[in-house]
Order: structure tokens, then sequence, then C-alpha cells
């Protein structure tokens, strides 16, 4: 990709990822593919990039996927792919790097699966990846307990810290099952922790040694508990985590990837009863609530939409979340810093901001502000350092 030397963009609007005000009537001046000064595009008078009519904002990242996933709503179907090969998941991997593109989402942060192709495959594309994959590997779980589609059991006798150790595989993330998945039966019930504090303050401990962050599943007041108390860096999920432990993330910075999509998809799924999907809803609105008061206590929440469950899919779901996040009380651009800014930090990203001195990486949207986040279905144009990405197609309007 050549970078022509000297350029300008007179866009719309700006969001740009850093939680503040959004900018109207802007000028991006670009200097070998870099942001050399945003200024009012009122007295502009040089040539310029015409977006006047466009919003840009930084590429979006999804915290929490799972790429080996279809996301198909097919209960069959599911059932089927829960017993993939290694070569069908390599496939499914591949298709959600598109999607994922497709949607302006530039990297992701994969949690899970059994064979640790996720991982595999970001090792193979390296650089060339048109989508930043950030893996995981397989999760750890306690043997007999929730996990197994996503995550490895120490074997018997051997601790959580040991059997890391052992099959370290290099991943910058270690994913940690603290707890189960949400009750559908009953509300708000939570399952036990899967793993004592003392073994997973060892996990996390030697993470942290080897230069890795520790990611947990945790839903429940005393799940959640024990992951903070053990040092993760990061609480996936977090349904039901009440009130203290809201407060804890906020005084000591832990990230929160609500992950809100996968309860509005099981609202709807064909393959639950009427009950059950009426629990999903009700999880739903609760998880709101806590957002809601996460973000009073200033909590860091991140986007993540675990991509790859039942009717979340791929690179549109981040656009779904973001909505979500704005029903819980978040600004347009908060919900846009928790997928660019405070996501990237998170994953240990450079970029996803648009100020002087970093890449000009933007999404073009025909749209206003007052139409994000629906209208990101339809970007326009995909642009790194200052070029548009042929790699990425314009849906047919």
């Amino acid at each position: 990709m050549t970078q022509a030397t000297q350029q300008a963009i007179h866009a719309g609007w700006l969001i740009d990822g850093s939680g503040g005000p959004i900018r109207r009537n802007v000028v991006l001046r670009l200097n070998r593919g870099k942001i050399a000064e945003i200024v009012d595009g009122e007295n502009w008078r040089g040539p310029a990039l015409d977006l006047s009519r466009a919003t840009i904002l930084p590429p979006l990242i999804d915290a929490h996927v799972h790429l080996w996933l279809s996301a198909s709503a097919d209960p069959e179907y599911r059932a089927k792919q829960c017993q993939a090969t290694a070569e069908e998941m390599r496939w499914q991997i591949r298709q959600n790097l598109d999607y994922c593109l497709a949607h302006g989402v530039l990297a992701v942060r994969d949690l899970g699966d059994r064979h640790g192709l996720a991982w595999a495959e970001a090792k193979r594309l390296g650089s060339d990846a048109p989508v930043k994959i950030i893996a995981a590997g397989p999760g750890w779980h306690q043997e007999g307990r929730y996990g197994t589609l996503f995550a490895r059991a120490p074997e018997a006798g051997e601790t959580l810290a040991a059997a890391c150790q052992r099959l370290d595989d290099g991943a910058p993330w270690l994913k940690i099952f603290q707890s189960g998945a949400n009750n559908l039966k009953v509300f708000g019930q939570a399952a036990k922790p899967q793993f004592c504090l003392e073994e997973m303050r060892a996990a996390v401990a030697w993470a942290h040694g080897q230069g890795k962050k520790a990611a947990t599943h945790a839903n429940g007041e005393e799940a959640v508990r024990l992951a903070l108390e053990a040092g993760c860096d990061s609480i996936e999920h977090g349904y039901f985590m009440g009130g203290a432990n809201l407060r804890r993330m906020a005084a000591s910075g832990v990230a929160w990837v609500p992950t809100l999509v996968p309860m509005r998809a099981l609202a709807d799924y064909p393959g639950l009863s009427a009950a059950e999907r009426a629990i999903a809803a009700k999880n739903l609105a609760h998880q709101i609530e806590q957002v809601r008061l996460g973000q009073r206590l200033g909590v860091k929440i991140v986007c993540g939409s675990d991509a790859g469950c039942a009717g979340v899919i791929c690179g549109d779901a981040v656009r779904e979340e973001l909505a979500l996040l704005m029903k819980a009380g978040l600004t347009l651009a908060e919900a846009v810093r928790s997928a660019t800014r405070d996501a990237a930090t998170l994953l240990g990203l450079p970029g996803f901001i648009l100020a002087p001195g970093e890449d000009a990486d933007f999404l073009v949207v025909r749209a206003s502000p007052a139409q994000l986040p629906r209208k990101l279905f339809f970007l326009d144009a995909i642009y790194r350092q200052g070029e548009a990405d042929s790699r990425y197609h314009p849906p047919v309007r």
C-alpha cells in the first residue's frame, strides 16, 4: 500500500475514540499515512477528500469472540459444529474473519477453542491478517464443569498453574472458566466457582510472570469476587456480579466485558422454550442495569459480543453490542470508545483512536451520528494509513 505524502480528509462528523464530544465539520490533515493535525473545516480552502456528509470513526475491536463457531441459530447445526473437525473449524475461522472485515472490526480477541486454532491462525497470518487476532488458545476449566467446548482441564491432582505451565502455547492471554453459563431455568442462580482462590491466584501470577494477561469467565457474586481477588485483568460476562464487585472493579481498574448481545439473541432462540426465552430477556434487562451502575461508578467497560454464540454473528454483533451499551446509558461516543481506545488498551494494541500522531486508520459511514450505530451495517469505506483498503467491498445498496 502506497501513501500520499500529504493529503486532507474533510469529514462531516468525527468520533475520535476518546469518548469526548463528537466534532462537526473537521479536516484531518495527513502526512505519510499519519494524522498530522485535526482542524476546523469551516475555513479550510485546500484540496480535500470530500466526506462532508459522512461520519468517520476508528476501526472497531470485538474483545470477546469465538471464531470457530458459526452463530447459526439452528439447534441441529449447532450440535453438529460442536463435533467439527479441525479443518472445518479453520474454514469457519476464515469466514468469521471476513465477516469482521466487512463490518469494520479490524481486531478481535478470541477467547477459546479446544484446539487452539485461532491462536495458530494468528501466528500463521501475522501482520498480513486483514483482522488482527489476539488469542488465548484453549482455556482452562475444572474437569466435569462448564467449558469443555472451549477449554481443557488439569490432570487429576495437578494444579491449574502447573497445567498452564505444562501446556503453555505462548498465547498472550490466559482464559479461565471460573463459573458456568447463566441458568435459563432459574433467574439469577449462579453456579459455584470452579477453582479456589489459591489456584486462581497462582495461575494468574504465572500468566503475569510470562507477560500474559488473564481473562476470567465469571458469573455470580462469588465467582467474580474470587477472580478479582486473584488479580485477573478482565471479567468476561459478569452477570449477577452485584454492586460490591462493580465497586471493586472501579477501584482496581479491571476491565469488564459484559457481552449483552448473547442474551438478546437467546431471548429469540428457537432452540429454547418460551419460559427459557423469558429468563434470557430478564437476564439481559438485569445486565443492562448492571452496566448502567458500572458506568456511574467508573468501571472500565470494554465492548465484546461473544460472537459465535447462537445468533451472534461476527462483525455485525459489535454494532448490536454498541446499541445495547447505549441503552444502558453510554453515549454514542462512550460506546465507541469501549470498542476502540479502551479495547485497544486492554489488548495492548496501538492506534484505534483518531488523534495527531496516530495512523490514519478509520471507517467511513455515510450517515450522521444520530443514525449510529445502526448505519454501521453499511460502511462506505475502510481507510488504513490514509488509503482505502481494497480488501473491503461496500455492500450493494
